[in-house]
């Protein structure tokens, strides 16, 4: 829905590759079963995943460059 969040820093407990994303949904919002897309630098990456409230859910990324 055009909602976008940022994370830089890797996940406590995991190594320097794992990130988590802390997502609070606005009051009035529920993101339950939506598809969240991921970028890797400037470039969109190959999967998505889908949004659940309290998920854990692990998704190796790639991203194609284009060159």
């Amino acid at each position: 829905e055009g909602t976008a969040y940022e994370t830089t820093t890797p996940a406590e407990g995991y190594d320097t590759s794992w990130y988590a994303l802390l997502i609070q949904e606005p009051q009035g919002q529920n993101f339950e079963g939506m598809t969240v897309s991921f970028r890797i630098g400037d470039h969109d990456a190959d999967q998505t995943g889908t949004w659940s409230v309290g998920g854990n859910t692990k998704i190796n990324l790639t991203a194609t460059t284009g060159s």
